[in-house]
């Protein structure tokens, strides 16, 4: 018996001991013809392990796509898991139609990259990513390559055979990869290695580790479980009994917060039917005024007992006292009035952009069969105005300035589906870039607007 044979057969007897049937849930095996065609489109021969796996089983069945069969392969009241703990074995069709077409995307990035930089020199683009590795585990951070072979998956994440490996790793080495487990990680020298370790060293009780899901009439039950012994399992609840409790007096002092804004849109609700509005711009109107502007309305101070708890909840946290809260003054009301009036308008400003333009093309601005949004911005700064949150000088400002805004040079180009903006002082500066598909230039533009033209008091010192 082969080391592979040997380290498979105490991986099933693993499984059996946790109530899994694996070798039920196996496909019928890959021929050498299979095999030896994957690794012609590779360049290079799969590890004698992972060629003999795939002469065992050609891939899996799961539930999510062969629940018949899988229920005359188990019986009743059996469970699946994947064979590899969270990752299920995939077929070589599927797994060379990956590689290829990560290798595709691959060279179509180093293409995007090599043109944009050539026709912006000044401005050199990489767009090469790294990962997080864990300590001691010979892997290339810059993970996935040409090298390695994907044949393992569930959801975002992966298994890997590594035949690349940077200095101190082994070629056939197993990688885990993915944006879920954020990091790459070696499993095993090999896949014999894996699981020869996994069958040996994981504890068959070891809290935290395994996840079951109970049969029931109509589908197998499951089990899924982090293979990689070396790994802790993640407890919760102990993380939640190690942090301090969250304060209760800032929880009700949010839901109080919450309910005023609740009765706020209600008043606006209101309001628009009082106008006539029917309900289809009611609703967008609501949206736009809840989600879109952030109102010109200020934040409220906390409270001093909802300070005292949240200072002595960070300091129990470990990250110190909070900031102490100076006692409000008429100068810093008018600190506050400005801040409250700068969000606004960057919201404003954001929303107006983002009506007239959609993906660099010019377009209306109308949302859905509904009024035009700026028309619902202007019926928004009127209820403002009416309810007397706003003065008649401030509805005359948020108007000037939502026509300004309109009349921004990034909209005339068509070019908002990217960009920035931020106050320097009184000024709002909005920059945004252009591409040209065929010739791969970017151009960076700006454009200000001071507001203390519309108002000397924004002015900053």
């Amino acid at each position: 018996m082969s080391g592979f044979e040997a380290a498979f057969a105490a991986w099933i007897a693993f499984h059996s001991r946790i109530g899994v049937n694996i070798e039920a849930t196996l496909m019928p095996p890959a021929t050498e013809e299979d095999i030896r065609a994957v690794e012609s489109t590779l360049g290079f021969s799969l590890p004698d392990d992972i060629r003999a796996l795939y002469k065992i089983a050609n891939g899996q069945y799961v539930p999510w796509e062969h629940g018949d069969e899988l229920r005359t392969r188990l019986g009743p009241d059996q469970y699946w898991a994947p064979l590899f703990g969270y990752y299920v074995l995939v077929p070589l069709d599927q797994a060379i139609a990956r590689y290829q077409g990560d290798v595709e995307g691959l060279e179509a990035e180093r293409e995007f990259n090599e043109r944009y930089n050539r026709a912006n020199p000044d401005k050199i683009m990489d767009r090469t990513i790294t990962w997080d590795v864990r300590d001691g585990d010979p892997v290339d951070a810059a993970g996935w390559n040409p090298g390695w072979f994907t044949f393992a998956w569930q959801n975002a994440d992966s298994l890997a055979i590594d035949m690349n490996p940077p200095h101190g790793g082994r070629p056939g080495q197993i990688v885990e990869y993915g944006p879920d487990v954020a990091r790459l990680a070696v499993l095993g020298s090999s896949l014999t290695d894996l699981l020869e370790q996994a069958a040996y060293r994981l504890e068959l009780d070891e809290a935290n580790r395994y996840e079951r899901n109970a049969p029931d009439d109509e589908e197998a039950g499951t089990v899924f479980f982090d293979m990689d012994w070396r790994n802790e399992p993640y407890d919760h609840q102990t993380y939640l009994d190690a942090i301090p409790q969250f304060p209760i007096e800032y929880e009700q002092w949010q839901e109080a917060q919450n309910l005023e804004a609740e009765q706020r849109l209600q008043r606006f609700t209101d309001w628009l039917t009082q106008q006539g509005v029917n309900e289809e711009n009611r609703f967008l109107a609501t949206q736009v005024f809840s989600h879109d502007l952030a109102f010109q309305q200020g934040i409220p101070a906390m409270p001093a007992h909802v300070h005292e708890a949240m200072n002595a909840w960070s300091i129990a946290r470990g990250d110190g006292p909070m900031p102490e809260q100076s006692p409000p003054d008429a100068s810093m009301a008018r600190e506050v009035e400005r801040a409250g009036w700068f969000r606004y308008l960057m919201g404003l400003a954001s929303k107006v952009i983002d009506s007239t333009t959609e993906h660099g093309e010019h377009i209306s601005g109308t949302i859905g069969e509904g009024m035009r949004t700026q028309d619902l911005i202007t019926l928004i700064h009127r209820y403002l105005a009416e309810s007397g949150v706003w003065s008649t000088e401030d509805f005359k400002l948020a108007e000037q300035l939502r026509a300004r805004f309109g009349a921004l040079e990034i909209i005339a180009q068509g070019a908002a589906n990217s960009y920035s903006m931020g106050f320097e002082g009184s000024v709002l500066q909005v920059c945004w870039s252009t591409f040209d598909e065929q010739t791969f230039k970017s151009e960076d533009f700006c454009e200000t607007i001071d507001v203390a033209g519309y108002r000397p008091e924004f002015r900053t010192q």
